[in-house]
């Protein structure tokens, strides 16, 4: 990150000098189908030069924590955000705005998981002075301006969640939606946000 600068810019700044926005796009090089997954032997290989970002997995070490909890009355995991809920206890979980000081939304929720995948805690000015954060269009590598700017999901683990916030903030407003099969909220560019309840 050597090329990025320190100080943290309000998210309306970013987004106010920010490019066009338009949904992401899978990386024209197809480098993922290099990757295999050999689960008898616990290895993976990949190409020379294709790289993992495990930094994006916090779902996956939260559902991890929650394997020997399984016998708990109840449980609740936090992993940078990313929650597994277990047992018979109702936990409230909000969802906060990335503008301003505002729960948007509440779950009251016994089971499964939870993740927020946004761009408002994390957005900064490049070296060249352009708005910059870290949820990257496979594209281009390059920050992704979808329209949305933060995703909240629902699934029954907190890795699909995360996967599912990540896909939904990535495809932008008119892709968003199709990733919540067990709800979620969206927040657009513009401060509205759209509660999207589970489909039946």
């Amino acid at each position: 990150m050597s090329d990025l600068a320190v100080d943290a810019v309000p998210l309306p700044f970013a987004l106010a000098h920010a490019p066009a926005r338009r949904p992401a796009r899978p990386d024209p090089d197809r480098r993922w189908l290099t990757v295999s997954a050999d689960f008898e032997n616990s290895v993976v290989t990949r190409a020379p030069g294709t790289m993992l970002d495990s930094g994006g997995l916090k779902g996956l070490f939260a559902d991890l924590a929650a394997g020997p909890l399984q016998e708990c009355e109840s449980y609740a995991l936090d992993c940078g955000g990313d929650l597994r809920l277990g047992g018979a206890l109702e936990r409230v979980v909000t969802v906060a705005s990335p503008f301003e000081d505002k729960i948007l939304h509440e779950y009251v929720l016994r089971t499964g998981g939870v993740a927020t995948s946004g761009i408002g805690r994390r957005s900064w000015l490049d070296t060249g002075g352009a708005p910059a954060h870290h949820v990257l269009d496979p594209s281009t590598g390059h920050p992704a301006f979808t329209g949305v700017v933060q995703v909240t999901a629902l699934a029954p683990t907190a890795l699909s969640a995360e996967v599912l916030a990540k896909a939904a903030l990535l495809s932008g407003p008119d892709g968003a939606r199709r990733w919540l099969a067990h709800g979620g909220v969206v927040v657009f560019d513009d401060g509205a946000h759209e509660v999207v309840p589970p489909c039946a």
